[in-house]
């Protein structure tokens, strides 16, 4: 591969979060709506003899290539995605009961412990945005990510271009191509959901959320708040792209199949036979993956796309155990702690966070006390339990 020449693009990429139509397409043309945009800058002379491979065109774009240049395209069939067709119904409920059935109970359970339980609200930065807080937005979101990715041990490709996404996203923001969407535990966000908009489609492209909460089901629940935002604001179409996930299986009403494209200059014989090379060794390659006869060196050579590697030195979650106690245990003498107060207290978020998913209690009724160094009381209305740390 390293004797062919060509220059990688991801179509999602440049369209959605760059905002830009890769040159080689004069028109895309949205299958959704019947609309059309056509790229407004002239062809740059100096791609005419490149060759791109260009990843992940969805199909409900049609794209025209330039022929006034000479382009051609070899096209290949890609990875799955998943979308939410929202035409034909009138609101989030409906869609649910329709695409989820059985979950959607679960979820709107979780839901509504997760208000019980805290002050919650919901905000989400579109159109306008105040700068420090799209700032402080956009830093805690990272934040979840990196706690979240360690958590599972694998690495983010996302937190590589993370300057990028904050110096572009709140400009896109303004011009309503972006959105940033949270979920708050009175001013503390804890789910944040980057976007990008194109006429009636929303992409939901980064999404994290504060594990401590993860009792809660965050993720289903940002999820149903975007598609209701989709509703409200006259969206039909939820694209929550690429990768083969449960939940994305449970709200997505259609699996759809990508193109990857071989964008070449007609005109060049070399170029040609370039890109008919990396698209016959594309093509071999997946017949290999369907066939489950690719060898582990083989794997690693991907046009399209690079794998994700796993990190290193994952963090140790911390582990405890917990003892029920009765009402006749006395907290005299104990020193009330604040777990917001300080970092020093964080590890001990998720457990009162649970503690109050199972007693079904808000956190104003909670009170929380230091016994000794590794172990706590934590108190609500009716029930307590001694927390110890290992």
């Amino acid at each position: 591969m390293k004797l062919l020449k060509f220059d990688r693009l991801n179509f999602y990429f440049e369209f959605f979060e760059k905002d830009s139509i890769i040159p080689h397409y004069r028109c895309i043309h949205n299958n959704t709506n019947g609309q059309s945009l056509n790229r407004k800058d002239n062809f740059p002379t100096d791609l005419k003899n490149k060759v791109y491979a260009v990843s992940c065109v969805p199909p409900y774009f049609d794209v025209e290539l330039d022929q006034n240049f000479g382009c051609g395209a070899f096209r290949i069939s890609s990875r799955q995605g998943f979308i939410a067709n929202l035409k034909g119904y009138d609101s989030v409920d409906g869609y649910m009961e329709d695409c989820l059935k059985k979950q959607k109970r679960n979820i709107i359970r979780k839901l509504k412990r997760l208000e019980l339980c805290f002050d919650i609200n919901y905000k989400t930065l579109y159109g306008e945005a105040n700068i420090a807080e799209y700032n402080s937005l956009f830093d805690a979101l990272e934040v979840m990510i990196q706690k979240r990715f360690s958590q599972k041990n694998i690495e983010h490709a996302g937190l590589k271009r993370w300057k990028d996404y904050k110096t572009t996203v709140y400009n896109m923001i303004l011009n309503k191509r972006a959105s940033l969407f949270g979920i708050y535990d009175g001013e503390k966000p804890i789910s944040i959901s980057l976007s990008y908009h194109f006429q009636n489609i929303l992409v939901s492209a980064i999404s994290s959320y504060d594990i401590d909460y993860s009792k809660f089901g965050l993720g289903n629940i940002q999820v149903l708040k975007k598609i209701e935002w989709c509703f409200e604001n006259e969206y039909d179409n939820f694209d929550m792209m690429w990768g083969d996930l449960r939940y994305k299986r449970e709200w997505c009403n259609n699996i759809f199949t990508y193109e990857d494209h071989v964008l070449f200059a007609k005109r060049n014989l070399g170029k040609i036979l370039s890109a008919f090379t990396i698209t016959k060794f594309s093509q071999f390659k997946k017949f290999l993956e369907a066939k489950n006869l690719l060898p582990f060196s083989f794997k690693k050579l991907n046009v399209f796309r690079k794998k994700q590697k796993p990190q290193k030195n994952k963090k140790r979650e911390p582990i405890y155990k917990i003892m029920e106690l009765d009402n006749a245990y006395s907290k005299d003498g104990l020193f009330k702690i604040n777990i917001d107060d300080s970092e020093e207290y964080a590890l001990l978020r998720q457990p009162t966070y649970d503690f109050q998913y199972a007693n079904s209690e808000h956190s104003r009724t909670i009170n929380v006390y230091e016994i000794q160094e590794k172990m706590y009381l934590l108190e609500g209305k009716t029930n307590k339990i001694k927390l110890e740390f290992l």
